[in-house]
């Protein structure tokens, strides 16, 4: 992320809010803040890029109130993930009975469900290598899952689908 905001439960004095009021680690600084409204503080980040949870926190008493009453520490954590998902099982896996016309896809993490359509099927063959891509009606993504249909097969022997990268 670029940035963290903060609401509070009721205005904030400006005079107390500092980019030094919020911590990070790994690497992680606040390079400035802004105040969004009365409640609202949006910390600017810069973020190294590298794979790893952040947490932030924020002290008690860095930020008072128009009563000059201090807020209650506060803490949270983000992820960088920067290595995509890969598949880790499919079914079926095996021999399975014809006619078939579903194959599904699990992944090492979810998976945006828009982020996935019948283009991201980029091939489709059946015995003796026939190309099947037309046959490709759909591709659902669901939690950690990808599920692709097609028109029903019924020729025994080997099939290969080739899915992704985007």
């Amino acid at each position: 992320p670029v940035s963290i905001e903060l609401t509070f439960d009721e205005s904030v004095r400006l005079d107390t809010v500092d980019a030094g009021d919020l911590l990070l680690d790994n690497g992680a600084t606040v390079t400035g803040v802004e105040v969004v409204d009365r409640d609202t503080v949006r910390f600017l980040l810069n973020v190294p890029v590298t794979e790893a949870t952040f947490t932030y926190t924020l002290a008690a008493d860095a930020i008072s109130d128009l009563q000059r009453q201090g807020n209650d520490a506060f803490a949270g954590t983000f992820v960088l993930d920067l290595s995509g998902p890969r598949v880790v099982a499919h079914a079926p896996d095996a021999p399975t009975a014809a006619p078939f016309d579903t194959i599904t896809f699990t992944f090492s993490e979810a998976i945006a469900p828009g982020s996935v359509g019948v283009a991201d099927v980029t091939s489709f063959t059946g015995p003796g290598g026939v190309d099947l891509l037309s046959a490709v009606t759909s591709a659902v993504a669901s939690g950690d899952q990808v599920t692709v249909m097609f028109a029903p097969q019924v020729v025994a022997g080997t099939y290969t689908m080739t899915i992704g990268p985007d």
